[in-house]
This record gives structure tokens, sequence and C-alpha cells, in this order.
């Protein structure tokens, strides 16, 4: 599952500086006369806890969400890397440690340097440079907090992909209708829904058994071209792909209105295959109500399932191919003890 989805964000550092302040100047108004000398003690001392939490509890929100890449499967510690590095998260992960330490650090001395003071004067420079070393804290690493914000509504909107379960990934040209396909296997029982994957979306959706979910997706931009074409960023998501690849579905487009001659839609297929070799790939003709090549055993090794999405014509044979495959898969996930 998405380590990301259900982690807070934190706040931007001007917003958290602002709300530190503006709150530790609430709270201490609202400490009750107890002699000159010891409230203004209180005060003081409120004004620092308070700071001190709002700034620690954004840090250590910070932490968490960096924190988690190391806690990642490979699947989604690829898709990261596709925009943050190891090396850059590594010494991330270290600055906000030492900017937590440092905090909890400023906050001991100064609390105990502000119950030794013996004047109003001197509780006051206690505290307003306590505050300000504080603030400084995050108004220094203002940069990397950013980035860590970065990476946060990237990764937290990743898809939620559950690699104990089998997983099916749709290929094919554009125009082909792998999305059409998803939304056909998955039926209503569970939405499907869109997140982002690199500069394209991917579509997500499920088919449910009695025992397990199988996960259908759709990339489109990533698998419906050759090699030549992608781009680096597409390349680093199609590694990303071969942690849950199980299944592929590969659709061949025989109409009039192909993207692809036949020979570039083989081409794609074979890649497919030699870049996918621990999947089970299904060739698909689709559209075949407005076919124009035929597509069949002599051009494509294996059994082609012949659809028309249109008429609805092969959905349960190419389901129950994707049951009987699924089955297989969920056994071998459950006995070597996939996660």
């Amino acid at each position: 599952m998405n380590p990301w989805e259900r982690l807070k964000p934190f706040n931007k550092p001007d917003v958290i500086v602002e709300e530190a302040l503006s709150k530790a100047s609430r709270e201490s108004r609202k400490i009750s006369f107890r002699g000159r000398l010891e409230t203004v003690r209180r005060k003081e001392r409120v004004r620092i806890l308070v700071v001190y939490r709002v700034v620690t509890r954004n840090l250590r929100r910070a932490y968490k969400i960096v924190n988690a890449y190391w806690k990642a499967n490979d699947f989604y510690r690829d898709l990261v890397n596709i925009y943050f590095s190891n090396d850059e998260l590594e010494v991330v992960r270290r600055e906000l440690r030492n900017m937590i330490s440092l905090a909890d650090m400023l906050r001991d001395e100064y609390l105990s340097r502000l119950s030794n003071a013996d004047s109003i004067d001197e509780m006051g420079r206690v505290r307003r440079e306590c505050l300000g070393r504080l603030v400084s804290i995050v108004k220094r690493k203002k940069a990397i907090l950013n980035r860590v914000r970065e990476l946060w509504k990237y990764a937290h909107r990743l898809p939620s992909i559950d690699l104990g379960e089998p997983s099916v990934v749709v290929a094919g040209p554009p125009n082909v209708g792998k999305s059409t396909l998803v939304n056909s296997l998955s039926t209503a029982e569970v939405r499907v829904a869109s997140y982002p994957f690199t500069t394209k979306d991917i579509h997500v959706g499920h088919i449910i058994t009695d025992y397990y979910k199988i996960q259908i997706i759709d990339t489109p931009g990533l698998l419906d071209r050759p090699l030549s074409e992608r781009n680096e960023v597409e390349m680093k998501a199609i590694v990303a792909l071969k942690h849950l690849s199980d299944i592929i579905i590969y659709m061949f487009d025989p109409s009039p209105f192909r993207f692809y001659n036949l020979e570039e839609q083989l081409s794609i297929y074979n890649e497919i295959k030699s870049s996918f070799k621990d999947a089970y790939v299904i060739p698909v003709v689709n559209k075949v109500d407005v076919e124009e090549i035929h597509i069949g055993n002599d051009v494509v090794d294996g059994e082609i399932i012949r659809l028309s999405l249109k008429e609805g014509v092969g959905l349960d044979l190419l389901r129950g191919r994707i049951l009987s495959i699924s089955n297989e898969v969920f056994s071998h996930k459950i006995r070597s003890g996939a996660k």
C-alpha cells in the first residue's frame, strides 16, 4: 500500500513561524496572575513551549514523510526516485533529525535558564533569544522543508497498490481502448481512480473475487509506443512497473483507425515481452467489429483473445483467463509471503 497515503502534510515554513509566534502570544495571555515575577516567568515558559511544539510538530511530520521512503517497497521507491534521489533523501532525513535534536536542546537549555532568571528583564531576554533560535531552525532550512513538501505532494497521490494481490497491467497503442477495458473489467464494484504517475496518469480498477482482489492498471503514455520514443522519466516509471506486473494484457488494434501499423504494434509487443519476462502476457485483439487486418496465431505467439469492447464481445473469456492466471499468481504470493 502507499506508505504516504495517510501521512499528514506540514505547513509551509513561513506559516510555521507565523503560527508558532501568534499561538505563543495567545496562550501566554491565558496565564492567570500569581504574583508579578512568577506570572511573567510562567508566561515566558508558555511562549517557549508553544513555539517549540509548533516547530517540532511540523518537523516530525516532515521527518515521517521522508522516512517513509525507507519503509516503502521497491515499487514505490522507484517511483519516488523518478524525482528524488536516494542520496538527496538521505541528506534531507539527516538534516531533519538534526533540526529536531537542536529544537529539543534549545527547549531544555532555555527553560533551565528561565527557571534560574531572577528579574523580569532577564526572563524577557531568555525568551526572545530562545524564540529567535527556534524559528531560525525553520527559516534557515526553508529549502529543505519545501523539498519535503514537494515529496509529499507527489508521493501521497501515488496509487495505493497491494503487492500481495495479483496485478494486471494493460498495454497497447493509443486509442486502442485500454481505459475502456479497465472500466469494463473492473465493473462498478470498485471505482476507477486516476493518479499521477509520471507526466501521465494511471488508472486503477479492481476485480473482486471471494478471496482476493485483482488490480487492473492502465498506463497511458508508458507502454504504448517504441522504446526509442520514451523519455528518461517514462523509462524510470517502466522500471517501477516491473515490480507489480504479474499479468500484462497487450491490446492490438486491427482497425482502419489504428495509430501504428501492424509491424510497429508487434515491435512494441515484443519489447514488452522482453522487458517484463516474469509476467504472463495475454495478447488481445480489440475492435474486431471493424477489423481491417487479421491478427492471428500465425502473427502472435500464444492464445489470442478477440474483443469488441463496443459490442461486449470476448470480455467473459478474457476475465476467465485473468482469473485462472491470478489464482496461480495469488497462490504463489501466499507461499512466498509477498507483501
